[in-house]
């Protein structure tokens, strides 16, 4: 018997070894360790870690002022001066292609949306000229250089197709009916925040990096856009990082939510719905051990207060653990409160005036 449960044990383990061997590596592309940030006294990132990996897609969440897009911005290489890390390592793989759309995008006003638009075929553009530089030598090869020049111009077919295809005009037609983006012509600096961030969320998925980062990308988004963009998220290849306080958005977008809360990062390999599960259980224990700590601050409290007439070695180590526990005071987590309006009288009579209206197809 034991013997026969030595074998059992033994094909058990080469079965596990080799469906770790069929299953695909995944590769970190992006990794964080142990990052810090403040602003004067307040600190919003306490030495936090975490890593990205292809394929990812990740929601950043926290309280309003918890320090998401400044995190953002760091991870982005956007940050300010007064945005720069005060300690810790950002590591990017080589060469990756990093998109990143701010809640207010910077975007050059004199320039048009077409000619924004391709900004984001930069990385096509090289291949394409790379390409015909290419598809210019070939007749002039022979032998082993000719082989090795095929080989390469199938790799960059391949690149092509990746990257967008062959027909680029089409897919900034396809994207800009899809957003909802300003007509090609329009200036820039003519542009509403809400038509600029079309815009931007256009040239970046243009782009089609390998890290492509949203700070609340519906902001300004209508339904249909709105599902059009979570259709198209979840469709593309590369890595997403994103913060959004849209929760439905989140739920059908996001496979890791990390949570930023007082400084300290907490994640979660699962949804929005077992996220919010285990932030309820994590507040709860805070909590308990929050009252745990009052009541002993309390009992100590009306110990030291009665004067203990001797004060000897475990009379001081008894003071200097409440004096621990005093100090340890948990940080409370400041939770918005809604505002409420009353409803008051409505003023006049006139509930639609239209004027000069208009409209062609």
């Amino acid at each position: 018997d034991g013997v026969a449960r030595c074998h059992r044990s033994a094909a058990r383990l080469a079965a596990f070894a080799s469906s770790v061997a069929r299953a695909p590596l995944v590769t970190a592309i992006l990794t964080v360790q142990k990052l810090e940030k403040s602003f004067g006294t307040r600190r919003v990132l306490e030495g936090i870690s975490f890593a990205v990996h292809e394929r990812d897609r990740i929601a950043l969440v926290g309280l309003n002022g918890s320090g998401k897009s400044t995190l953002l911005k760091i991870l982005a290489g956007e940050a300010g001066a007064e945005e720069q890390p005060d300690a810790g390592l950002v590591t990017v793989m080589r060469g990756l292609a990093v998109e990143y759309v701010a809640q207010e995008p910077r975007l050059l006003p004199h320039r048009t949306v077409q000619e924004t638009l391709k900004e984001g075929l930069r990385a096509h553009a090289r291949v394409m000229k790379e390409l015909e530089e290419l598809d210019a030598s070939i007749p002039r090869l022979s032998g082993p250089q000719l082989t090795a020049a095929l080989t390469a111009q199938e790799a960059l077919h391949e690149r092509v197709a990746v990257s967008g295809g062959w027909d680029q005009e089409h897919e900034i037609r396809g994207l800009s009916a899809a957003l909802g983006v300003p007509p090609p012509e329009a200036r820039i600096g003519t542009l509403s925040i809400g038509e600029r961030r079309r815009v931007a969320i256009a040239r970046a998925l243009l782009a089609r990096p390998e890290l492509l980062i949203l700070d609340e990308p519906t902001n300004h988004l209508d339904v249909l856009t709105i599902a059009w963009l979570e259709a198209r998220l979840v469709a593309d290849a590369g890595a997403l990082l994103l913060v959004t306080h849209d929760r439905y958005f989140l739920e059908r977008i996001a496979t890791r939510i990390i949570e930023l809360d007082r400084g300290r990062l907490f994640a979660h390999d699962a949804g929005y719905a077992r996220f919010l599960e285990k932030q309820a259980e994590r507040l709860g224990e805070e909590s308990g051990r929050e009252r745990e700590r009052a009541a002993f601050v309390r009992r100590e409290l009306e110990w030291i207060r009665r004067g203990p007439s001797a004060r000897g070695t475990k009379q001081q180590a008894r003071i200097d653990r409440f004096a621990a526990a005093v100090a340890a005071k948990a940080e409370q987590r400041e939770v918005p409160h809604p505002l409420r309006l009353p409803a008051g009288p409505r003023l006049g009579k006139t509930i639609l005036e239209l004027r000069g209206l208009a409209k062609r197809i």
